[in-house]
């Protein structure tokens, strides 16, 4: 059997008491940490504002099992958790309503699975546009085109060679387009601690 140290155990436990602090500051209407120095004297203030930029430092991961909403996310400085939690419960949201209605039509613009990771790089760097452009450059769901332009002084052998080179050129890309979103999505996946 394998024994957790207790200087690990004490910090879990202090992890958790903290984040249940947060929840119950929000269950309470608590939104703002500036309104901590208005509300509480100072030797309250300074210990709940201690608890706050370590849960800022260590916040709960969405597939953990305490379910924390975007106000818990806001109050404690992540905004960007904060909306990215608002836009995966929004989304989770459409989803049940579209798998709830019979024959609802298959709009969905996310068919390569980059439409989330762009979303969440969009909030923590909204003047960097290199991730929308690898997702623009590795969007399979859209179909590719063969054409090759024929000159008038190509034969026809030529041209059928031409186009022979053109479209294994194009297989060659078209299939290396899974193994580049491999590499773009690897990062992003939140690890099962069972693996």
């Amino acid at each position: 059997k394998l024994e957790i140290p207790d200087a690990k155990k004490s910090e879990r436990r202090q992890r958790l008491r903290d984040r249940k602090l947060v929840m119950a500051m929000v269950a309470e209407g608590i939104t703002n940490p500036a309104d901590l120095h208005d509300d509480f004297p100072t030797g309250v203030a300074l210990p709940i504002m201690e608890v706050l930029h370590r849960c800022r430092s260590n916040p709960p991961t969405f597939s953990s099992l305490e379910n924390w909403t975007p106000a818990a996310y806001a109050l404690i400085g992540r905004e960007d958790l904060a909306e990215l939690k608002h836009s995966s419960m929004a989304f989770s949201s459409n989803r049940v309503e579209n798998v709830g209605c019979a024959g609802s039509s298959t709009s969905d613009i996310d068919k390569d699975g980059l439409v989330p990771l762009e979303s969440s790089s969009s909030m923590l760097f909204p003047d960097d546009n290199r991730i929308h452009e690898v997702g623009r450059l590795l969007r399979s769901s859209r179909p590719t085109f063969l054409r090759v332009a024929r000159s008038v002084e190509v034969s026809d052998h030529d041209y059928e060679r031409l186009k022979q080179e053109k479209l294994s050129l194009l297989c060659r890309r078209v299939l290396a387009l899974p193994l580049g979103r491999g590499m773009l999505t690897l990062g992003t996946l939140e690890p099962v601690p069972a693996e």
